[in-house]
């Protein structure tokens, strides 16, 4: 996987899809949610919960949304790791808020 495998790191992270909040909910990869950050936004919101449901409806999701901010939806553990090492192999900065 993309943590394991440094070799093939980056490669691997291009193929990585995360739940967003820009469509509602459906999978995107990393590097359309960075073309669609705003301007001076220099970090990845991340919007971690128990379950999707949960995250979807954060009150940190809603003020992003409202604000024109998209975020990264996660529902369990599994996925905060490969969004972290996606941004790390971007050297993006991760902004993380867990909800529950």
């Amino acid at each position: 996987g993309v943590i394991e495998d440094s070799s093939n790191r980056n490669r691997l992270a291009k193929m990585l899809r995360f739940r967003s909040s820009h469509e509602d909910g459906e999978f995107t990869p990393l590097t359309e949610y960075l073309e669609r950050m705003k301007e001076k936004q220099e970090q990845i919101y991340f919007i971690g919960a128990p379950n999707l449901e949960e995250a979807k409806k954060s009150p940190f999701t809603e003020r992003l949304i409202k604000k024109g901010y998209e975020a990264t939806l996660h529902g369990g553990a599994d996925r905060r790791v490969h969004t972290t090492e996606s941004a790390r192999i971007r050297r993006q900065k991760v902004r993380q808020r867990r909800q529950g």
